[in-house]
């Protein structure tokens, strides 16, 4: 399995969201989280613990072919493994979520400004990587892009809000839409958005989990889950690929 998302409530409303990230080689795992203000990363063939680092948070994803995190930290930062040494990549204050490119290339990352008459926007933005430095600006939005993935070739971006407006393709050349899938749109509850290997859309969410031919936006197959579709959950559960395409974990 590739990841999973967790949700523990505490007392005083206050309430930790658990990711956890596996390397492309399923050599590294590593867990964060909004409230855990640390990442940990683990050997999986021996469990043992391979480093704690602290003033991090957020959604750990690896890089592909490198043994480096990235993570938040006042925007975006990358976690050495080996060196245990954290860079600072990009100042995005009230960043929320974000991606890697296949090829370790681009980064999509979902963070607020304020336009000119001082109404917040979100962006989609995708910088370059490692110097961070912003190549375009992809969407602007009054509501929070909650998902964002690559197709495996890097060419498209799918990005999906908890907000109604479904899963909406992005060229990552150009920036310009390509289409929204439409039986998407009414589908609420929305809680993961990923690729196939094989290139398919599997969003998560409502009361199923629907796998998308991206090119004519036909929804394939849809899995029931039986998942009450409330925000927040009571309980973890997680939606998530597997190593293995077409094959998914429901836990």
């Amino acid at each position: 399995m590739i990841g999973t998302h967790r949700q523990r409530h505490w007392g005083q409303g206050q309430q930790e969201q658990a990711w956890v990230a596996i390397s492309s080689k399923a050599e590294l795992l590593a867990s964060g989280g909004i409230w855990l203000d640390h990442l940990r990363v683990w050997d999986v063939s021996t469990g043992r613990e391979r480093g704690d680092f602290t003033s991090v948070s957020g959604l750990p994803v690896f890089l592909p072919r490198a043994k480096k995190i990235l993570c938040a930290r006042a925007g975006l930062a990358l976690v050495d493994v080996e060196s245990g040494k954290i860079e600072d990549l990009k100042a995005l204050p009230g960043l929320s979520t974000y991606a890697v490119s296949p090829n370790g290339e681009l980064i999509a990352v979902e963070a607020p400004s304020l336009d000119a008459q001082g109404h917040v926007q979100h962006h989609i933005r995708l910088l370059e990587l490692p110097t961070g430095r912003e190549r375009l600006v992809v969407a602007k939005s009054e509501n929070i892009w909650s998902f964002l993935a690559f197709s495996p070739d890097g060419k498209t971006l799918a990005s999906a809000s908890r907000h109604g407006r479904g899963v909406i393709l992005w060229d990552t050349g150009s920036g310009k839409q390509l289409k929204t899938l439409q039986n998407t749109v009414q589908l609420g509850g929305i809680e993961s958005l990923s690729f196939t290997s094989q290139g398919k859309i599997v969003v998560g969410g409502g009361d199923a989990v629907r796998i998308f031919d991206p090119s004519t936006g036909k929804e394939l197959v849809s899995l029931p889950h039986g998942l009450n579709t409330g925000w927040p959950r009571p309980a973890s559960h997680a939606v998530r690929l597997s190593r293995r395409p077409q094959s998914f974990d429901f836990s």
